[in-house]
């Protein structure tokens, strides 16, 4: 099957993943094609920039609990589960194991909006509380 080196040889992936990619963000008015005699280009839109560059929300408890997210998504629905633990990761979230993170923020709306929009929210669960460390 053939490969695209991307970002400068360090990743490769499908021709038609990184292609598809490129038009779903199109679609979105992320990212807009240029046409320049033969070549096309793309280039990050405002409303990509404003996305790319928004800051995270990230409010700490003052009542001492800490939030526990704990999930059991299927095999089936392993990109999702893969993309929803990356994002709790760079988000401030600590992973226990690998169902199991720790964050001492409260939740924020768009994990919750991340959730509905993977479609795992019935297999997530959310817990806040307060850890005795031994």
């Amino acid at each position: 099957m053939p490969k695209y080196k991307a970002y400068r040889g360090r990743l490769s992936v499908k021709q038609s993943t990184f292609y598809g990619s490129l038009y779903r963000l199109e679609q979105k008015g992320l990212v807009k094609r240029k046409k320049q005699k033969d070549k096309i280009f793309y280039s990050i839109t405002e409303e990509g920039r404003a996305l790319l560059f928004k800051p995270s929300l990230k409010i700490v408890r003052s009542d001492g609990f800490s939030t526990l997210i704990t999930f059991d998504i299927p095999e089936a629905k392993r990109r999702e589960r893969n993309l929803f633990r990356r994002y709790l990761q760079r988000n401030g979230y600590t992973l226990i194991q690998k169902s199991l993170l720790v964050s001492p923020n409260k939740i924020d709306k768009d994990i919750l909006d991340l959730m509905v929009e993977l479609k795992i929210k019935p297999h997530v669960k959310i817990v806040s509380g307060k850890f005795d460390y031994i």
